[in-house]
C-alpha cells in the first residue's frame, strides 16, 4: 500500500508532462498558423499579365505590304532606331542599308520626274550593215539622226520584191516599215514554193535514214 501513492504520483507527473507537451505542441502549431493569417492576394482569372501582340488591321497589313514593295520600313520607330537616308523624290526616310534597293524599286522610279520616254523598238538586226555603220559613227539606239539627235530613228520604208518580174510591171508592192514583215514574207514564200523532184527524193532519203538509225538504236 505504501507504493501506491508513489505510483499515482508518477502517473500524475506523466499526465502533466504529456499535457505540457501537447500544450507546447499546440502553441507551436498555433504560432506557425500566425504566418498564414496574412491575407493572400489572388490574381483574378483571365489573361492579366500576359501581353499579346497587337493585332493589325487589314489597312495596316496592306500598308506594310506596299511599304515593303517600295523599300521603306513598315513603322516609323524602325526608321528612327537605325540610320536613315532622306529620299527627295519620295519625300520619306529610307533605311541606309535598303536605300540602293529603294532607288531601283517601282515606287521610286514612278515618282521620278521628267523621265525620258521609252523609245519605240527598231526592227533591225545588229548584224545589219546600215545598223553597224551608224553605231560606228557614234549613233545611239535611243537617239535620232542629225547633229542635235532629233532626226528620224526608223529607216526609210522599202518595197518588198520577192518575184522575178521586171521593172515597170504593174504589180502592187507592199510597203514595209518593219524588218519582221520582210522575214515573215520570205518564210511564207519558201513554204508556198513547190518542191522539185530532187528535193522530194532527198527529203525522203533523209527520213529513211532517220528511221533506220532509230530501229538500230532500239535493237541494241
Amino acid at each position: 500500500m505504501s507504493h501506491l501513492p508513489i505510483q499515482m504520483q508518477s502517473q500524475r507527473n506523466s499526465i502533466t508532462t504529456q499535457e505540457g507537451a501537447s500544450t507546447e505542441s499546440l502553441e507551436n502549431s498555433t504560432s506557425g498558423l500566425k504566418y498564414y493569417e496574412i491575407p493572400v492576394t489572388f490574381i483574378q482569372a483571365g489573361d492579366q499579365g500576359v501581353t499579346k501582340p497587337k493585332k493589325k488591321s487589314v489597312s495596316e497589313d496592306v500598308s506594310d505590304f506596299y511599304s515593303n514593295l517600295i523599300g521603306i520600313p513598315s513603322t516609323s520607330e524602325e526608321c528612327t532606331k537605325q540610320e536613315s537616308t532622306w529620299c527627295d523624290v519620295c519625300s520619306m526616310n529610307i533605311l541606309s542599308e535598303r536605300y540602293e534597293e529603294h532607288i531601283r524599286g517601282t515606287g521610286h522610279l514612278v515618282a521620278r520626274p521628267n523621265l525620258a520616254p521609252t523609245p519605240d523598238p527598231i526592227f533591225l538586226n545588229e548584224k545589219n550593215i546600215g545598223y553597224m555603220m551608224l553605231k560606228d559613227s557614234g549613233w545611239e539606239y535611243e537617239d535620232g539622226l542629225g547633229k542635235n539627235k532629233s532626226g528620224r530613228r526608223h529607216p526609210l520604208p522599202t518595197k518588198l520584191k520577192l518575184d522575178k518580174l521586171g521593172l515597170g510591171h504593174k504589180y502592187k508592192k507592199k510597203y514595209v516599215h518593219e524588218q519582221q514583215d520582210i522575214y515573215e514574207a520570205e518564210q511564207r514564200k519558201k513554204l508556198d514554193r513547190r518542191k522539185t523532184r530532187k528535193e522530194i527524193v532527198e527529203e525522203h532519203e533523209r527520213e529513211r535514214r532517220k528511221r533506220m538509225a532509230m530501229i538500230a538504236y532500239m535493237n541494241r
